[in-house]
């Protein structure tokens, strides 16, 4: 969802404001959950289905409008929620083309807001019986969340979770390009570098390196 309006920032005016983010009495992106809903319902719940909803509330400089989307957020990923119904096998993907924008060219130039926007957000709902049915899945999965993951990796994660999720079975990874991996099929090395997986220096969150000795027991550090 989202207007465009100019190269403009500015809170009121601009094209991520509050103002163009309003339509007829309703936010945008409430449009955008509505069509959801009204594509889902209109095919029965043994049709498979896959959608993709584009969301630009996260754009906005001072990240005040993504607030706007906690609500809709919450309805849609409730267990009552149309997307679960009729025990549809349904999984959620929440991702992010970057990480936060601090907006002035003083803070985003800043060595502190550079390295937020290289860190975009992923995050994953899949069915309960994934993790009971198929633990080896579901333990990559967690593996992986500290892993250097690029969007290469999110395709070849959909299209294999597809699989699983129509056949029942793991399935395997559909591609064999070392810089595709699917999230569920394998490990991803937490020293896995941004030239092994061809993401370009700029958006490198791992532009430094650092040796940490090893926490004393029953302490941890956050490096």
């Amino acid at each position: 969802s989202g207007v465009g309006g100019g190269r403009g920032r500015n809170l009121l005016n601009g094209r991520a404001s509050v103002q163009r983010h309003c339509f007829c009495g309703r936010l945008v992106h409430e449009y955008s959950f509505m069509y959801l809903q009204q594509f889902w319902k209109a095919y029965p719940a043994s049709v498979p289905k896959f959608t993709v909803m584009k969301l630009d509330e996260g754009r906005e400089p001072f990240s005040t409008l993504v607030n706007l989307l906690d609500d809709s957020l919450a309805e849609l990923l409730d267990t009552e929620s149309f997307l679960f119904s009729g025990g549809q096998s349904t999984a959620v993907v929440i991702a992010s083309p970057s990480g936060f924008d601090a907006g002035f060219l003083w803070a985003s130039e800043s060595e502190s807001s550079m390295l937020e926007a290289s860190l975009p957000a992923l995050f994953a709902l899949t069915p309960r019986w994934l993790a009971t049915c198929h633990p080896g899945l579901a333990q990559n999965f967690r593996h992986n969340e500290q892993a250097v993951v690029t969007p290469a990796d999110v395709h070849e994660t959909l299209v294999h979770l597809a699989g699983v999720l129509s056949q029942g079975t793991t399935g395997t990874s559909p591609s064999n390009q070392p810089a595709c991996r699917s999230l569920l099929a394998e490990r991803i090395a937490y020293t896995r570098s941004c030239r092994e997986a061809r993401v370009p220096p700029a958006y490198c969150a791992c532009s430094s390196a650092l040796k940490a000795e090893a926490a004393p027991q029953g302490r941890s550090h956050v490096l």
